[in-house]
């Protein structure tokens, strides 16, 4: 690399894995109004609509799990108890 090549660094959101270029932890669609981090119940919510928005031809119940086995990698999500 030379002195004039910059690096970029991709920015993920530690709640949905989405690439973002502000700062903190999380991405807009996130945090709610005030920048607090939404419930985990919305967020799942959310993701699940984009799944199914997607990947038309999966059924509900493959949408759920498949997001909730991604959630489950996501960094603010990661141990969550699902009791």
């Amino acid at each position: 690399m030379t002195a004039k090549q910059e690096t970029t660094i991709e920015m993920h959101c530690e709640s949905c894995g989405m690439v973002t270029n502000e700062q903190g932890e999380y991405c807009q669609y996130c945090v709610d109004e005030n920048g607090q981090l939404r419930p985990y119940e919305e967020v799942f919510a959310k993701m699940e609509r984009w799944l199914a928005r997607v990947e038309p031809t999966l059924s509900h119940e493959q949408i759920a799990q498949k997001t909730k086995n991604y959630m489950a990698t996501m960094p603010e999500w990661r141990g969550r108890d699902e009791t």
